[in-house]
């Protein structure tokens, strides 16, 4: 099997994240993506609690069959920092004959090189950028490699959990960027507030 992985805090989970595990899962021809919420990552510290993302995501990913919940950095997340390497070698284990493809934007290549055994890591799935048509119009192709890295090109969603955030600290609407389920819960639970 062709498995995605899309890691993150989803804080909140929004409509770019579900687009972009779409597009990857019909481009890369994958039979399923893991959607993998942080615990503790060391370069971003999630704004609430893990057990409230991971609902979002539950509600955000009901009734579409190719994308799954994995709940691997769920033990660890009140303690230590959660590494995405030990995250791949625990889904390489227990998916040996599968191919595993990690799905990351753009705009976290440029601090690759400083997650935790970065070369290692490298070598337990394929590393699939998403990126802008215009970061990548030398390009022939929307899909090349280079390095360890491969590039897919994917149309701009200009949507980012920071602005949810932000709209929902001014009280502003955020229908139309969330799943509706997510942003019932968000008000119901007075998130971000």
């Amino acid at each position: 099997m062709r498995l995605g992985i899309l890691g993150g805090t989803f804080d909140p989970i929004h409509c770019g994240h579900l687009r972009m595990a779409e597009y990857c899962r019909e481009k890369l021809h994958l039979d399923k993506i893991y959607f993998i919420p942080a615990g503790n990552p060391p370069h971003k510290k999630p704004y609430i609690p893990y057990d409230l993302r991971v609902q979002m995501l539950h509600l955000a990913l009901e009734g579409k069959p190719y994308f799954e919940i994995s709940e691997l950095e769920k033990l660890e997340h009140t303690r230590n920092y959660t590494y995405t390497y030990y995250t791949l070698q625990k889904l390489k284990k227990k998916h040996p004959n599968d191919e595993l493809f990690f799905l990351l934007g753009e705009d976290s290549v440029a601090e690759i090189s400083t997650w935790f055994k970065y070369n290692e890591l490298l070598s337990l799935a394929q590393f699939i950028i998403i990126s802008r048509p215009a970061d990548l119009k030398n390009h022939s192709s929307n899909f090349t490699f280079s390095r360890d890295l491969s590039y897919l090109e994917m149309p701009i969603i200009d949507i980012s959990s920071q602005c949810i955030r932000n709209m929902c600290s001014k009280r502003q609407s955020i229908k139309g960027f969330v799943p509706k389920k997510v942003e019932d819960f968000i008000k119901k639970n007075n998130l971000y507030k």
